[in-house]
């Protein structure tokens, strides 16, 4: 089975299991995309020649992806992803769900919802991404057996 088709996979069970989550629509998906990126990638990183976002739907055969940033500044990977969902978030709040594929719109559900599916489906080892709508966190799962998962809390300034 392909990459793209077992993220679609996962996707389409979340759909179908999760209670109350609903697809965004491309351009709601894409407007969340750019506002994560801003929030949880610094300005200055494309000058430094990591390789972000480019997914085979954008660039053809040659993948990059945004969680390069946090595997190039050797962010520590997190042990239980799931856990510091669930501890960061209240069971109710909204959060977004994307995969690193341009043409896949993201989901959104609720925070304790999605803890539950994530207990009990491993998340495909492929680039997923979820975020709050605050965007104060984000949680990224990965491709790589080195690298992630991922947990970072915002940094707010003072």
């Amino acid at each position: 089975m392909k990459k793209e088709e077992r993220r679609y996979r996962f996707v389409q069970k979340m759909l179908e299991t999760v209670t109350g989550a609903s697809i965004l629509s491309m351009e709601q998906t894409n407007g969340f995309r750019r506002d994560w990126r801003k929030a949880f990638i610094p300005n200055d990183v494309r000058s430094k020649d990591i390789p972000l976002h480019g997914c085979s739907n954008c660039v053809g055969r040659r993948n990059s992806f945004d969680w390069h940033y946090y595997s190039f500044n050797h962010f520590p990977a997190e042990k239980d992803p799931v856990g510091r969902i669930r501890d960061s978030a209240h069971p109710q709040e909204r959060v977004v769900v994307w995969i690193e594929l341009c043409k896949m719109p993201a989901i959104e559900l609720r925070a304790g919802e999605l803890a539950n599916f994530l207990q009990s489906n491993q998340p495909p080892t492929e680039e997923l991404y979820i975020a709050n709508r605050k965007l104060s966190w984000t949680a990224v799962f990965t491709h790589e057996d080195d690298f992630g998962p991922y947990f970072v809390v915002k940094a707010t300034k003072k």
